[in-house]
């Protein structure tokens, strides 16, 4: 008889759970759902912003219109070997600074696993960006699109499976596989059973048109070495 041990409780810091979400717009989709979760998440956000910063506007589909505060999770966009922070990095706002009509702020990423080359403990990285890098080199990381999130996995995972637009045109079955199995302890979707249905059924973003059947068989074409296939 199989002996089940049992599973320590799961506990739900911040740093433990991911939403993910099929699309970047709309009302579930990542830009808005930043912007609604840095507020109920980061008490900061609902502070007077500093001098020179100005409000966050209403929730929009732009994350220009976002303002970064301290205590914000961020994911790196794109390669810095400057920097030496990489693409799919995540880090936390440790400074805002004011500057004139605008703003800077200082992202602390992750330190590298494992000693440096020279047997010590690697540091934190800080990189300083200007406002107008959100959106564009570093965004909010609260809500991930499902295809950010591969190649991760999460201790729990939230993600909306909808009907209204534009998530129909998102959702196909290895996207929906993709979300979902990101999870390792808990899984919680958003959504309705029919929307899910339709999920599984669309296989249509599986299908590749490489035409690699014809360019196998045009003798024209097609090395000799493959003709025979």
């Amino acid at each position: 008889m199989a002996t089940h041990l049992p599973r320590p409780p799961l506990t739900l810091p911040q740093e433990e759970v991911q939403v993910l979400s099929p699309v970047k717009r709309g009302p579930a989709g990542t830009v808005q759902l930043n912007q609604r979760l840095k507020g109920e998440l980061n008490r900061r956000s609902r502070a007077a912003p500093p001098d020179g910063a100005a409000p966050d506007a209403a929730t929009s589909d732009s994350e220009a219109d976002v303002r970064v505060t301290i205590g914000d999770h961020v994911i790196q966009l794109k390669n810095d070997y400057d920097s030496q922070v990489f693409n799919g990095d995540s880090g936390v706002v440790c400074a805002v600074r004011p500057e004139g009509r605008s703003y800077s702020f200082v992202v602390e990423f992750d330190a590298r696993k494992g000693p440096t080359p020279l047997g010590e403990e690697s540091e934190p990285v800080r990189v300083v960006y200007p406002r107008s890098a959100l959106g564009k080199t570093v965004s909010l990381a609260y809500a991930l699109t499902v295809h950010k999130s591969q190649g991760s996995e999460y201790e729990v995972v939230c993600m909306p499976v909808l009907r209204e637009p534009p998530h129909p045109y998102m959702l196909f079955r290895n996207l929906l596989y993709t979300g979902l199995s990101r999870a390792k302890r808990l899984l919680v979707v958003v959504g309705t059973e029919d929307a899910i249905a339709n999920a599984v059924a669309n296989q249509k973003a599986q299908a590749r048109r490489t035409m690699l059947r014809q360019r196998i068989s045009n003798d024209a074409f097609a090395p000799p070495t493959t003709r025979h296939l």
